[in-house]
């Protein structure tokens, strides 16, 4: 199963191992990719009433971690001072 490769069109799920009935963890997690090749995140939640036989489908775009960006640090001159004072 190491090589399997989700096919367009398709998507798999697994049981969520934080899952607990009554919080805030979905029942089972996975993922899928549309057929056009954007892949998406699903989640799948067990309904509050019992009369739903079934599961609430969540699906959304895959979280990306901004990276954070640090600052450029200020040419200095020869001398030692920076170049860019505003004084």
């Amino acid at each position: 199963m190491a090589n399997y490769e989700i096919k367009p069109g398709t998507g798999t799920a697994w049981k969520n191992d934080k899952y607990e009935k009554g919080g805030t963890q979905p029942y089972a997690k996975g993922s899928v990719i549309a057929p056009d090749g954007t892949r998406y995140d699903l989640a799948l939640w067990i309904p509050k009433s019992d009369k739903v036989k079934g599961f609430n489908v969540t699906l959304k775009e895959p979280y990306k971690k901004d990276e954070y960006k640090q600052p450029t640090p200020p040419a200095v001159n020869e001398d030692g001072s920076e170049e860019d004072l505003p004084f």
